[in-house]
């Protein structure tokens, strides 16, 4: 595709985008950029910013299925780490490719592989996940159960993941297991379709970040957290009301605090995650 071709259609989405935008951010967000190479940069910027938002959902994805057996005291039956994984998986697989869990899970699979490199190459432990010991063969595990659940959809995604060719039919029934697990686990919990109404408990999320700037913005801009917290809301009867809380917190981190009901992410995270993954697309 030749640069002008490029810019012509870098230039119709930059419009839309910046239409959506202006809707929805205050005034003294960035310009809509005016010539091609402006216009180029600033679109993988936008896809940065999408991938970096995915990693961080990704781990959103973990610590909610800690405080999801948690708060619904579950057993599962299952080694916490391997419940923990498989749930997180569980709950980010969308219903069809018009889910927005679609695209988030399939930027979600080569930002991990995006940090594992990049943590190897900085000689760096990965962020959030190397505390969490979530290490190659789990991630490979949690693709298991993935391209099980669509092995047409999901075949690309399972082949960058690592995962051999003739493990489909062990992962198609890695999901079934997986499936009737959680679906029989979390029944009790579950919320019928009528079940929105007034002073239902709900997943919130609470921004305490003040300044907003660089790719903490991008990601409150996105409204991803806020997506996983509607989920959240919509598909189960929560005993008590659960926070999502964004803190100006330097720690490379997010965790779930029992105690006080709130899953807390440290904008440090997200700066980490940044740090790691905007070289592959700003300076590929």
């Amino acid at each position: 595709m030749s640069r002008l071709l490029a810019a012509v259609l870098l230039l119709a989405v930059g419009v839309t985008l910046a239409d959506a935008a202006r809707a929805q951010a205050p005034a003294q967000g960035p310009a809509l950029p005016t010539n091609v190479d402006d216009l180029l940069a600033r679109s993988r910027d936008v896809m940065a910013d999408g991938m970096v938002g995915s990693g961080i959902v990704h781990a959103l994805y973990a610590e909610t299925a800690r405080a999801l057996i948690d708060s619904f005291a579950i057993e599962s039956g299952l080694p916490a780490a391997r419940a923990v994984d498989e749930l997180a998986a569980w709950l980010m697989l969308p219903e069809d490719r018009a889910d927005p869990r679609f695209v988030r899970l399939a930027e979600a699979v080569q930002v991990w592989q995006l940090l594992d490199r990049g943590a190897a190459a900085a000689g760096a432990p990965m962020p959030y996940w190397a505390a969490r010991g979530f290490d190659r063969a789990r991630y490979e595990s949690t693709m298991c159960v993935v391209w099980g659940r669509g092995p047409g959809v999901y075949r690309t995604l399972a082949r960058r993941a690592g995962l051999p060719a003739d493990a489909q039919a062990r992962c198609v029934e890695t999901y079934q297991q997986v499936d009737a697990r959680w679906l029989r686990v979390l029944e009790p919990y579950a919320a019928p379709d009528d079940a929105m109404r007034p002073g239902r408990m709900a997943m919130t999320v609470d921004w305490q970040v003040l300044a907003l700037g660089g790719p903490v913005r991008a990601l409150r801009e996105s409204a991803m957290l806020e997506m996983v917290a509607d989920q959240i809301t919509a598909s189960f009867n929560l005993t008590a009301e659960l926070t999502l809380r964004v803190e100006p917190c330097a720690e490379p981190t997010i965790a779930w605090r029992p105690d006080e009901r709130a899953i807390v992410l440290c904008e440090g995270l997200v700066a980490a995650i940044d740090r790691l993954i905007r070289p592959a697309f700003v300076n590929p």
